[in-house]
């Protein structure tokens, strides 16, 4: 049943993206240079197989995944972002007789997501989860997925993208802690894992950076299609 899914997605997909510019070889998908479009479009579609695979071997829940396919670095590579929670948690946005008809809903959601997405060093589809309790999953043109936490009285912000001397998905995250409402402290974790706490004098340009994304952000719209 799995693999007719996962069929059905791949043909209703597989024309709607820009071709990447892999190709099949022995050792997986590799970079190449093409003849002709046709050549160029079949590994295209190859790649898109590659991540709706991935995605029905991960998946948990029950029916069709509510998804998004979104290029977040603007690469020409679409990812794929899959709501963990199966629409539970979205907001419709979109009352369309065609869309009913085609059993597909549009949502806008929260919650918890996985990623999935071309590791272009090990040449291969990875994954990676992404937590974001209280605000809509959203991208900014820079070039990040953003997600959010909240806890006492701190909010942190994720923003997971291609960092420099990267070939995978990784998260930077801003941490505000706050004493009733004054900011008291931005404590960051850096793409490599490391936490650092700004001091004064980076505090205001450190918050002024995560405030110029957040301000350009848009939610991510998922949908359910057969």
């Amino acid at each position: 049943m799995k693999k007719l899914i996962s069929l059905l997605l791949f043909l209703a997909v597989a024309a709607a993206f820009p071709a990447a510019a892999y190709a099949s070889g022995d050792d997986g998908l590799a970079l190449l240079s093409y003849d002709s479009w046709d050549e160029y479009n079949d590994n295209e579609n190859d790649i898109n197989a590659a991540l709706i695979d991935k995605v029905y071997s991960e998946w948990k829940g029950d029916g069709l995944p509510f998804w998004c396919w979104y290029d977040i670095d603007h690469d020409g590579v679409y990812e794929v972002i899959v709501d963990s929670g199966n629409g539970k948690r979205g907001v419709e946005t979109v009352n369309s007789k065609m869309l009913n008809n085609m059993g597909s809903k549009l949502i806008i959601t929260k919650g918890d997501f996985s990623v999935y997405y071309w590791d272009y060093e090990a040449q291969k589809v990875a994954s990676l989860k992404i937590s974001s309790n209280n605000m809509f999953l959203s991208v900014s043109p820079e070039g990040y997925i953003v997600a959010s936490s909240a806890s006492g009285n701190s909010d942190s912000y994720s923003l997971y993208g291609y960092y420099p001397q990267s070939t995978r998905l990784l998260s930077e995250t801003y941490t505000l802690s706050y004493s009733g409402r004054n900011l008291n402290r931005i404590t960051i974790k850096d793409s490599f894992g490391k936490p650092q706490t700004v001091d004064e004098e980076e505090e205001w340009s450190a918050f002024l950076k995560l405030n110029d994304i957040l301000s350009h952000s848009a939610p991510l719209v998922f949908y359910q299609t057969s």
